[in-house]
C-alpha cells in the first residue's frame, strides 16, 4: 500500500525516549499493559485476542431491534410517543462496539483504548452498558471533555475581536470550570457564579465573563449590551443580540415571533443589570498581557446619552425617559430592594424554566448530534407551547416540546446535576439506537430521532482518538500552563497548544486542528464539514504518519510486531485499537492480503495497516 512518508526532524523522537511509555497519568490502559518487556507485549495482545472469543458469543453481536423504546426513561416515552403518532417504526439498538465507541466520545472525547474495548465486548453481565455509563462519568476525562464544552459555551479564548483576556485569564477561566465540574458544582450555581463574578481576572476566573465582552472601543454602554447578549445565548439559548440596534417589529418579523414583540428598549432594560459593572485595565509590559479587574460601583445607570461607539445612538424616546432601569426581558421582574443588580439578573436568570430548557436542548445537542430546538442558540419563545400555538404560518418550534418540557423539570428536580441530565440521555434506548436504519429512510424521520445521527469527530476529538489508537499521547505546551497536557480536551482555547514547545510538536498539533474546523470561539464558528485539507492531514501529518511507524518502539504498531502473535491476532488488535470493533469477514480477508504481502516488510505492513484503519470513514466518524 502506497503512503507518504513526511519527514520532519521535530517528529522524530516523538517527544518520547525510545522503548518508553507515556506518563502514567496519561496512560492509556492499553499501553500501560504494553509497557516493559516483549512478553508483557505478548499478554496484553493475547488478552485482547481471548476476550475477542467471548465478545463473538452467539447473540452477542446482533442488532436487535427494540419492539418499543423503554417506558422507564422518560426521553424513549415521548420519542416513543412520537414515532407511533408518525407510524415510524425506530432503527435497531446500535452494536455494543458502536454503543461503546459513540458513549466514550461523547463523554470523554476519545475514543476507548483497545483493553477496554476488548474487556467490554466480553462481558456478558446484561448491565455492561449502565456500568460503562458511570464509569465514564466519574472519570477525570469526563471532567476535561465537559469543561471543554462550558469553555466552548462561554466562548473563552484569550483573544477576540474586541477583547483581550490574555492567556492567564482565559487559563483561570477554564481552570474553574474543570473544578466545578470535578467538585460537582449545580449548573444553576456555576452560572450564577459566572453573572456575578468580580475581581482580577487572572484570579477569579469567572469574573472573565465580563472581561470577554468588553469593547474597548465604545462607551461602556457597549459592554453593557455585549454582556446582555451574551446571558441571553449563553444562558437562554435566545438571540438578544438581534434587537441591541433596532425593534424586532420589521427585523425579525420573519425569523422569530417571540423577539417581533420586543423593543431595543426591552434589551436596554436587560443591559442596564450591568450598568454597575466596570472593568480596569493595566498593562503589564513584562508579561505582554493587561490585569483585568472587574467591579462593581453603585448608582451608576444605562443613560440614553450615546452618540458613538459599535450601536446606533441611544436617545430617550417619545417618554423622554434618559435613565433605563433594569428589567427581565422574560418576566418583567425588577432588582428586590437593596439587591445588586447583577445578583438580581442571576438569580431571575437562573429560576426562569427557559435556562433549564436552554441547558437541556445544548446538551441534547452535544450527544443526539441534533437538538430538540434548532438551532440552540435561536429559541423562539412564543412557539414552544402547544396548548398556545403560535398564528399561521408559523408553527411549533420544537420537535418535542412535551420532551423539553419534562427534561427541563427533571434537570431542575435534580439540582441542576449535569451528570444526571447527561446519564438520564445516554441511559435512553433512544440514545443507543443504531444510526443505520434498515427500512426506507426519509428526511422528515430526523427530527423524530428515529435512529441515531452520525457526525464527524470533532477537531479535537480526532487528535485525542489518533493518540488513543497509536498509545502515543503527546506532551501539548500551553502558554500559561506549569507543564504540558496530553490531551487536545484539556487545552483551554482554540488558539492552543502555542506555547513554548522544544521538539515543535505544538505547532503541528495547532495546524491539525484547525484544518479540522475548531472556530475560534468568536467570529469563526466551529464546522463539521469535510474538506480536502483535512485528508490531506491525514494522509501526509507526521501526527498520523509517524506514530504508526514500528521504529517508535511505544507505539501500538510495534508493540504488536514485537509480540508473539498470529497475523489473525495482528488484524484483531489493530482493528480494536482503531475501530473499536473487529474487523468482517472481508476486511479481515483484505488486511491479511497485506500482512502476508511477501513484497512488503512485516512491520511496514502492519504500519501500513493501521494507517489505512486511521483513514477510513469509521474512524473520522462517530455513528
Amino acid at each position: 500500500m502506497t503512503r507518504a512518508r513526511s519527514l520532519s526532524l521535530a517528529f522524530l523522537l516523538l517527544s518520547l525516549p525510545a522503548g518508553s511509555s507515556p506518563p502514567a497519568d496519561d496512560c492509556p490502559a492499553g499501553a500501560a499493559a504494553f509497557a516493559g518487556s516483549q512478553e508483557a507485549s505478548r499478554l496484553a495482545a493475547r488478552r485482547a485476542v481471548d476476550l475477542f472469543a467471548a465478545s463473538h458469543a452467539p447473540g452477542r453481536s446482533a442488532l436487535a431491534a427494540p419492539a418499543a423504546l423503554r417506558t422507564s426513561n422518560l426521553v424513549d416515552q415521548e420519542i416513543s410517543r412520537a414515532l407511533e403518532a408518525a407510524g415510524v417504526a425506530p432503527a435497531p439498538l446500535a452494536s455494543d462496539a458502536a454503543f461503546l465507541r459513540r458513549l466514550t466520545l461523547d463523554l470523554t472525547g476519545r475514543i476507548p483504548d483497545f483493553l477496554t474495548a476488548a474487556a467490554f465486548l466480553g462481558d456478558p453481565a446484561p448491565d455492561r452498558r449502565t456500568r460503562k455509563i458511570d464509569e465514564l462519568l466519574a472519570s477525570d476525562a469526563f471532567v476535561d471533555r465537559w469543561a471543554f464544552f462550558l469553555s466552548e459555551l462561554y466562548r473563552v479564548t484569550a483573544y477576540s475581536s474586541t477583547s483581550f483576556m490574555g492567556t492567564r485569564g482565559r487559563n483561570a477561566w477554564h481552570a474553574y470550570f474543570v473544578d466545578a465540574l470535578r467538585r460537582k458544582r449545580p449548573y444553576d450555581e456555576i452560572a450564577r457564579t459566572v453573572l456575578t463574578a468580580s475581581g482580577v481576572g487572572s484570579l477569579t476566573g469567572p469574573a472573565n465573563f465580563v472581561v470577554r465582552d468588553v469593547a474597548a472601543n465604545g462607551p461602556p454602554h457597549d459592554t453593557w449590551d455585549n454582556l446582555a447578549a451574551s446571558t441571553g445565548r449563553a444562558l437562554l439559548g435566545t438571540n438578544l443580540f438581534c434587537i441591541s440596534c433596532h425593534d424586532g417589529a420589521g427585523h425579525t418579523s420573519d425569523l422569530n415571533l417571540w423577539l417581533s414583540t420586543k423593543t431595543r428598549r426591552d434589551f436596554w432594560e436587560t443591559s442596564a443589570f450591568f450598568a454597575e459593572t466596570l472593568v480596569r485595565a493595566e498593562y503589564l509590559p513584562d508579561e505582554k498581557e493587561y490585569r483585568w479587574e472587574v467591579f462593581d460601583l453603585p448608582f451608576l445607570g444605562y443613560r440614553l446619552d450615546t452618540t458613538d461607539g459599535n450601536k446606533s445612538p441611544r436617545k430617550p424616546g417619545a417618554d423622554g425617559v434618559t435613565l433605563v432601569e433594569p428589567r427581565f426581558l422574560l418576566t418583567g421582574e425588577v432588582p428586590r430592594l437593596l439587591e445588586r443588580r447583577r445578583t438580581a439578573l442571576a438569580r431571575l436568570v437562573t429560576s426562569h424554566r427557559q435556562f433549564s430548557r436552554a441547558t437541556v436542548n445544548y446538551v441534547w445537542k452535544e450527544l443526539f448530534n441534533l437538538g430538540i430546538v434548532e438551532p440552540v442558540d435561536g429559541f423562539d419563545l412564543a412557539r414552544l407551547d402547544p396548548e398556545n400555538p403560535p398564528p399561521e404560518p408559523w408553527t411549533l418550534q420544537a420537535t418535542h416540546p412535551a420532551l423539553l418540557e419534562r427534561l427541563a423539570e427533571s434537570f431542575e428536580r435534580s439540582g441542576y446535576d449535569l451528570r444526571a441530565l447527561i446519564r438520564l440521555l445516554v441511559t435512553s434506548t433512544a440514545y443507543q439506537l443504531s444510526s443505520s436504519y434498515p427500512g426506507e429512510w426519509r428526511p422528515e424521520y430526523l427530527p423524530l430521532f428515529a435512529r441515531h445521527v452520525p457526525r464527524r469527530l470533532r477537531a479535537e476529538e480526532l487528535y485525542d482518538s489518533i493518540s488513543i489508537a497509536t498509545l502515543l499521547p503527546l506532551p501539548l505546551h500551553v502558554n500559561g500552563f506549569p507543564a504540558p497536557v496530553a490531551w487536545a480536551h484539556q487545552l483551554p482555547d482554540v488558539r492552543e497548544p502555542l506555547g513554548k514547545d522544544p521538539n515543535g510538536t505544538s505547532y503541528v498539533v495547532y495546524d491539525f486542528l484547525n484544518a479540522f474546523g475548531r472556530g475560534d470561539r468568536d467570529l469563526g464558528p466551529r464546522s463539521g464539514d469535510g474538506s480536502a485539507l483535512q485528508a490531506i492531514h491525514l494522509l501526509n501529518n507526521p501526527l498520523v504518519t509517524f506514530r504508526v511507524r514500528s521504529s517508535i518502539e511505544a507505539s501500538l504498531v510495534s508493540r504488536v510486531f514485537s509480540a508473539d502473535l498470529t497475523a489473525d491476532e495482528r488484524v484483531d488488535v489493530l482493528f480494536l485499537a482503531t475501530l473499536t470493533r473487529f474487523p468482517s469477514d472481508d476486511e479481515r480477508r483484505e488486511a491479511l492480503r497485506i500482512l502476508r504481502d511477501p513484497g512488503t516488510r512485516p512491520e511496514a505492513a502492519l504500519e501500513d495497516l493501521q494507517f489505512a484503519l486511521l483513514n477510513k470513514l469509521d474512524f473520522v466518524f462517530s455513528y
